[in-house]
């Protein structure tokens, strides 16, 4: 009788694939399915995969209803120190977040009008502003601050001071535009068609274009579209640094070079994909722009000539393709800690489509939350060094992620992964058998349950095990059992077959260390 041979059973770093060939000879491996798994595990963060890190209160206060904005201010207080706040947007109220970013017991101010008045534990500063923004399908409001204060893109640009907690209409800004930043010292407003407004340098109330002729601090207005032609509406903005100001349109992207008025260079980064929304951007601090066009996932690098390339064109998902941004708010957010980009895919109703996807593997990893926990807007607020992406959700209340964090805030962490799929018989027409499996999982690792399940093909092996796991977890399984942390006993399935997928499941805190299988082949497959 031929002898077992072992197989070593390496982790899938290269993430989910869902658009290739099932059956895989080279590094790095990837995987069919993944739910809530990373190439990183949470303990120790080691490269070895575990379950992803789980969600936590930021503060523990609700805000309300409908969460639909958030943004960091950094100004310097009255007592001439560096302050950064968190400016939220609820139910048609503007609160602002003082204290220490990282703790979770914080005090906030309330001002009613002329009125003081103590909440709970907390003080809460609040101010009105439109319940919903009346520009955009997603409701999200644009933010970003400036020279210490909070610029707000409703349908008429608001001006918030976080020293006399007043929020302020800007005089003379352009009306109904629901996209905002800050370039080379200027406010920049668009999004209601393809034209784009920039205040005068240092002046947010100067915005006549036609004034001050030579002035290279003067307000500026322009379109993005070829010299003559009429371009398409803008619906995406985003800086980086004082570099480079990158405009997203459905179909085109555009990049602006330079000092607007004064020896600027616009440049038609891609003719032929865009990006499909105002959240659908991301810049790394090394000027790579990630963003979901409509065909998919796409980088491109600040500068470059060339353009836009699909970022892991096999591994994106279909979930990725032809996004409605008229029923799904899209957010993407860059994780300095992590080394990646969370890309959140938030339906009107309904749990979303999520992912964590690492840059220098290019894993794209799927991210389930619970429905309450769905979020509608995303910051990232920095804190010693580095930055937390805080999530505005739909049960009214801000969080975070954390390696520490064994729960979504007290809702287990489902994760499952199927590894292989193995050949298990070594030669086509062979029938094979699993004889025996060693595990060893990271110390402080809950209970993870494993399933063995077989078939005659490579294909027809995943088909089987993705049944089971989008089903009720044990129909087609040939064998089951449970490892815990540490070395595990060895376990002898016997389950015949000539190919074979490992499924891994567990709703508890683990990291990954090491599997080996044994595997015998048997005579002909019948």
């Amino acid at each position: 009788m031929a002898k077992s041979r072992p197989v070593k059973v390496m982790f899938p770093s290269g993430g989910e694939y869902r658009r290739g060939r099932y059956s895989q000879k080279t590094q790095p491996y990837t995987t069919p399915r993944a739910i809530n798994v990373r190439g990183v595990g949470p303990l120790e963060e080691r490269a070895r995969g575990g379950v992803r890190p789980g969600l936590e209160k930021y503060i523990d206060n609700d805000f309300g209803t409908n969460i639909t904005g958030i943004s960091s201010v950094t100004y310097i207080d009255a007592d001439g120190d560096r302050q950064q706040d968190l400016a939220v947007i609820c139910d048609g109220t503007l609160y602002i977040v003082q204290g220490d970013s990282i703790t979770t017991s914080k005090a906030y101010l309330t001002i009613d009008g002329d009125k003081l008045t103590i909440d709970g534990d907390y003080l809460i500063y609040t101010s009105t502003v439109a319940a919903t923004n009346p520009l955009l399908d997603s409701n999200a409001f644009q933010m970003d601050q400036w020279r210490g204060n909070l610029y707000i893109a409703d349908s008429t640009l608001q001006r918030y001071d976080p020293l006399t907690g007043v929020v302020a209409t800007v005089d003379d800004a352009p009306t109904s535009q629901p996209l905002i930043c800050i370039y080379q010292g200027r406010v920049v407003l668009a999004g209601e068609d393809h034209i784009f407004y920039m205040s005068a340098e240092d002046v947010d109330t100067d915005w006549d274009a036609g004034a001050h002729a030579g002035n290279v601090g003067r307000a500026v207005m322009g379109y993005v579209g070829h010299s003559g032609k009429i371009g398409e509406k803008i619906l995406a903005l985003h800086p980086y640094e004082d570099r480079a100001l990158v405009f997203g349109c459905q179909d085109s992207v555009w990049a602006l070079y330079g000092n607007p008025a004064g020896g600027a260079e616009k440049k038609n980064v891609s003719p032929f994909t865009g990006i499909i929304g105002p959240g659908a951007i991301e810049v790394m601090p090394d000027g790579l722009v990630m963003f979901l066009g409509r065909r998919g996932l796409y980088t491109w690098q600040i500068g470059s000539e060339r353009h836009p390339e699909f970022f892991s064109k096999e591994r994106v998902p279909e979930e990725l393709l032809d996004v409605d941004t008229s029923t799904t708010d899209v957010m993407m957010k860059y994780d300095h800690r992590s080394q990646g980009v969370y890309l959140f895919l938030t339906p009107n109703s309904g749990v979303g489509s999520h992912w964590w996807i690492n840059l220098e593997t290019k894993a794209i990893w799927p991210v389930k939350l619970p429905a309450t926990q769905q979020p509608l807007c995303a910051t990232r607020i920095s804190t010693s060094g580095y930055s937390d992406i805080i999530l505005g959700c739909k049960d009214g209340y801000l969080r975070r992620f954390d390696k520490d964090a064994t729960t979504d805030d007290g809702t287990a962490i489902e994760s499952d992964l199927l590894l292989g799929p193995f050949h298990v018989s070594r030669a086509e027409g062979m029938d094979g058998m699993v004889t025996e499996m060693v595990a060893a999982f990271g110390t402080g690792s809950g209970t993870v349950t494993w399933k063995l399940v077989t078939a005659d093909s490579a294909e027809a092996v995943v088909d089987k095990a993705e049944t089971a796991l989008d089903g009720d977890g044990e129909t087609g399984v040939d064998d089951t059992g449970e490892w815990v942390a540490g070395q595990n006993y060895r376990v002898y399935p016997r389950s015949r077959g000539p190919w074979a997928v490992l499924w891994l499941s567990s709703e508890a805190h683990w990291s990954y260390e090491a599997i080996t299988m044994f595997n015998r082949q048997l005579g002909r497959l019948r």
